[in-house]
């Protein structure tokens, strides 16, 4: 396995397979399948000349790293670098030069890197190499593509008119501004808690999954977190709390905005500290909130551009605007790939799920529909409009679990729909592949990363019995804990 060898000896070995050029740094017109995964993130299968890698584009990281599971042996370094979180605190790396990356079909030219430790191979992209492109992110499909860097007119004339196949889409354009010590994508967002609001500057992130506040941000705009949401509250007669709620350290939203009508409405953000007491931003946009749309983002041209099918409501009633069609149908889309290893299975819901609900689905083969002793598909919790989740059937642990339906998964070359049903499955909280036997009843779900401590229908639904107080009883923040007024 070849790891770390001088420098001189790697260029000297350029001549052998993947070596006998030096690769290009031009991603013109790149489309890649992202890694499989039940969250989203824009990370990549690839290969450090014969290591396989996760290649990550973040464009929240000033500087491309790489971790030192890609090296065998510690690999000559330069200078030690500092790069800076949004919470004050900084990463100390030391750079190397990194040669040999592939992706795709793609062999990328050399570059430099800050090491940081971690056992797995792991290669980010940040800005330093990401800048010139325009990064194209189709949720349905979990895939990215890359364009050159356009001018925010262009994106302007793409959100008024959408291109073949996105007609009837709703398009926001959003600017961007840069930390001018950074380069980090800023954008403003709106964060709301039973009548507490923070306003302040997040960094756009294409890396993490899961988005991020900073602690003391939320509590001095009043934000409060997990148990703490229960402090001055009396309890109706026999309402019992649930013992995981006072773990939850994460903060809870009733909406969280992007801009006017553009944003999610109820969810969890992590909770981080803050470090030196030099914060730099109130928060981080993972992909688990913008990845409700499919988007374009160009930092050079400071903008986040995104898109989703309009949804029509009549009621409780809605339709979805897909494809040239307007219809039910058209809010729920399933897509599948084959595989030698597994049927890759992505399901995005366009419209909202206040009950959360249940896509079955139907396996087949060429010789036609599989019967299985299995109910199988996707769970959602209660949700806001664009969830979407990936997952490799069978998932690792069915065979343990349920190896009659891991069998019937492993013969199925293809997927399709098969009904909705309102409402979750309580024994997958989130959202989650599921799959139950019929004669035992038995359930083993894979499901998406969560914010610690949501993870039971029994505390969602204390959770909107705790909202359904505050809107009787109003704000409960007494006088002397009002939030302060945004800077």
């Amino acid at each position: 396995m070849l790891r770390a060898a001088p420098l001189l000896l790697l260029v000297a070995c350029a001549g052998r397979g993947l070596g006998s050029h030096r690769g290009s740094g031009d991603l013109e017109g790149l489309s890649l399948p992202l890694k499989s995964n039940p969250g989203l993130k824009l990370s990549v299968d690839g290969h450090l000349e014969n290591v396989r890698a996760e290649v990550v584009f973040e464009v929240a990281s000033p500087m491309s790293r790489i971790t030192s599971g890609c090296f065998e042996e510690a690999p000559p370094t330069g200078d030690t670098v500092h790069v800076p979180r949004f919470t004050g605190a900084a990463d100390t790396v030391s750079e190397v030069e990194v040669r040999g990356l592939t992706f795709g079909k793609h062999r990328y030219r050399s570059f430099p890197a800050g090491m940081s430790h971690d056992d797995h191979c792991i290669v980010t992209l940040g800005n330093d190499q990401l800048m010139p492109w325009a990064m194209t992110v189709d949720v349905a499909r979990r895939t990215l593509s890359f364009g050159k860097s356009q001018s925010a007119e262009h994106w302007r004339a793409l959100a008024l008119a959408p291109a073949a196949g996105r007609q009837g889409f709703e398009s926001h354009l959003l600017d961007l501004t840069r930390d001018p010590r950074t380069d980090w994508p800023l954008l403003p967002v709106r964060v709301n808690q039973a009548g507490a609001e923070l306003v302040g500057a997040f960094v756009l992130s294409t890396g993490e999954q899961q988005s991020e506040i900073s602690d003391d941000a939320a509590r001095s705009a009043g934000l409060r977190s997990g148990f703490e949401l229960l402090e001055g509250i009396e309890l109706p007669d026999g309402m019992q709390i649930p013992p995981e709620l006072q773990s939850f350290k994460g903060i809870n939203f009733d909406a969280l905005e992007l801009a006017p009508g553009v944003g999610v409405h109820e969810g969890a953000l992590r909770g981080v500290s803050d470090q030196n007491g030099e914060r730099r931003a109130a928060g981080l946009l993972g992909c688990d909130l913008w990845g409700r749309y499919d988007a374009v983002i160009d930092v050079a041209a400071n903008v986040l551009l995104l898109q989703r099918p309009r949804v029509l409501a009549s009621g409780a009633h809605e339709r979805c605007d897909r494809n040239g069609r307007v219809d039910e149908e058209s809010c729920f889309e399933l897509q599948f790939e084959k595989t030698k290893a597994a049927l890759i299975a992505t399901g995005t819901v366009w419209r909202t799920l206040p009950e959360g609900g249940r896509l079955h689905l139907d396996f087949v083969s060429p010789q036609g529909k599989i019967s299985s002793p299995c109910r199988m598909g996707l769970t959602f919790s209660p949700t806001d409009r664009g969830e979407n989740t990936q997952h490799e059937l069978p998932w690792e642990q069915l065979e343990q679990a349920l190896p009659a339906c891991a069998s019937a998964l492993k013969e199925a070359s293809g997927v399709q729909l098969s009904m909705y049903e309102d409402g979750a499955l309580p024994e997958c909280p989130g959202t989650c592949a599921f799959a139950q036997d019929l004669r035992t009843g038995r359930v083993s779900c894979e499901c998406q990363p969560q914010v610690s401590g949501i993870a039971s229908e029994a505390e969602r639904h204390f959770l909107r019995v705790y909202k359904q107080l505050l809107e009787q009883k109003g704000n409960l923040l007494p006088p002397d804990e009002e939030p302060d007024d945004p800077p």
